[in-house]
């Protein structure tokens, strides 16, 4: 596969509608399919909230909160997951 010329590469993020960070935490939330991610491992793979935040307002993920028994602990957790319009989304950017 050619590299793509530098103008090229500036006119296709120009033209996408999600910051590089956003492409990045979509796919990620597209790999991780139906179990998600937690937001702190989100957090721990340098995406901030806001980038998150951003993409649950605009109906591309959605957050939940569920509860996990982990020994005789139960811990809650929040999940982030992609919803269609992600994958929609992710399929047109990709």
């Amino acid at each position: 596969m050619l590299p793509l010329p530098q103008q090229s590469v500036r006119y296709a993020t120009m033209m996408s509608p999600f910051s590089s960070g956003q492409q990045r935490a979509l796919a990620m939330l597209g790999a991780a399919g139906g179990n998600g991610l937690t937001q702190q491992f989100i957090a721990g793979c340098d995406l901030g909230a806001d980038t998150v935040a951003t993409l649950i307002e605009k109906g591309f993920a959605s957050l939940t909160h569920e509860k996990v028994q982990g020994g005789s602990k139960t811990i809650e957790v929040a999940k982030v997951r992609i919803t269609e319009a992600g994958r929609k989304a992710l399929d047109r950017e990709g």
